[in-house]
């Protein structure tokens, strides 16, 4: 970073990363503290990854692209381009399934096999990254809201790739899905008359065959079926009819026992370690994914607001740009629901990625005030 300082004009830091730094600074500050309770620094380790190794990396990228001349439609295509690059690792561990299985094996996540087989069959894991099961699909959910955003700002053919999104994502979870009805839902709220129409007869169409599909068991699977990987999106639609009539199944049943909260003053103030992988002696034998309850066992109520008041804030970019709108608001929207379904409030796919799209757009938009002055 600073041999390219040194090579040619000087490129100043981000306000972006500068603000983000700042406040992750602040609350590491605070989570180091609160990690005295308990001597456990694993969740201060995860606030030490973003401030000191996510934004250098950053910046670093960010410096390379101004080197080259990067405006923003060629740094969009950048972050559609990593995009990309997972859905040939999907294709290739879906046509090569002893590639899937070598890096499954070989990945330092034990359970991973017997979180990816519905017995020998493979029902999920495909691509070549640390979060299949989270992280990674909400990034290429992040992908298929930044080529809308192109689609309509710089009329771009990258909206053409969304089918095959959404099936990369379907084959490994089914949290990034999401994005589809925020993207509709906001598209709705802010497009013109023509265009709402447009989203009401795609959703009607999309629920139809949701609703078809449930109905003839299309998506049932056993142990021989070909259709085994897609099953999860079948019960996507069967758990919400459940929860529809108060019967809470499948994932809303798992992360229902999963919603618990500590008690007494440790609701403010926290333990000084999360239940993530259990081991809270306060709370001995209980476990949970959901990243807020992970965030409020660790620091308390005001330390979880905090955490994601830096996140919302630092992501949220002011403009009167609709596009830019619907695009910043279902984004922020998308990570307010993941934290729900897991700890997305860290280093990882779909925070980097966020992050550099941030990054991206914020000093596009800095630069063009500044000339307008």
């Amino acid at each position: 970073m600073s041999m390219l300082y040194l090579m040619g004009k000087k490129i100043l830091f981000p306000m972006v990363l500068k603000k983000f730094f700042a406040l992750n600074l602040l609350v590491l500050i605070i989570g180091l503290y609160i990690s005295l309770q308990s001597y456990d620094f694993y969740y201060c380790y995860k606030l030490f990854i973003v401030a000191f190794e996510t934004i250098p990396c950053l910046f670093l990228i960010y410096l390379i692209l101004e080197k080259l001349g990067f405006d923003l439609k060629e740094k969009l295509s950048f972050i559609m381009n990593l995009g990309f690059l997972q859905l040939i690792f999907v294709i290739a561990t879906i046509i090569f399934p002893e590639l899937r299985l070598s890096i499954i094996e070989n990945s330092q996540n034990q359970d991973l096999l017997k979180l990816s087989n519905f017995g020998d069959l493979a029902i999920r894991t495909f691509g070549f990254s640390r979060g299949y099961t989270f992280a990674m699909p909400m990034f290429l959910g992040l992908c298929i809201a930044v080529a809308l955003y192109m689609k309509g700002h710089f009329n771009t053919k990258h909206w053409l790739s969304i089918p095959l999104f959404v099936i990369a994502i379907a084959l490994n979870a089914r949290i990034g899905l999401v994005i589809l009805p925020l993207l509709l839902v906001l598209n709705f709220l802010y497009g013109s008359s023509r265009f709402r129409l447009g989203i009401l007869v795609i959703s009607i169409s999309v629920l139809s065959i949701g609703l078809i599909a449930s109905e003839a068991n299309i998506f049932q699977y056993n142990d021989n079926s070909e259709f085994a990987s897609f099953s999860r999106v079948y019960d996507s639609f069967d758990d919400l009819s459940n929860l529809a009539n108060g019967k809470e199944t499948g994932t809303f049943n798992d992360l229902g026992k999963m919603n618990i909260l500590p008690s007494g003053y440790d609701l403010l103030t926290g333990t000084g370690k999360d239940i993530f992988f259990g081991g809270n002696s306060k709370y001995p034998g209980i476990n949970s994914d959901i990243g807020y309850v992970n965030d409020i066992f660790f620091g308390g109520l005001l330390f979880s607001l905090l955490l994601t008041g830096v996140y919302c804030s630092c992501f949220f970019i002011s403009t009167n740009d609709i596009k830019l709108k619907i695009l910043n608001y279902s984004l922020i929207l998308f990570l307010i629901i993941a934290n729900y379904k897991g700890s997305i409030l860290n280093s990882n796919e779909f925070i980097n990625g966020y992050l550099l799209l941030t990054l991206f757009i914020s000093e596009t938009m800095t630069r063009k005030e500044k000339a307008l002055r």
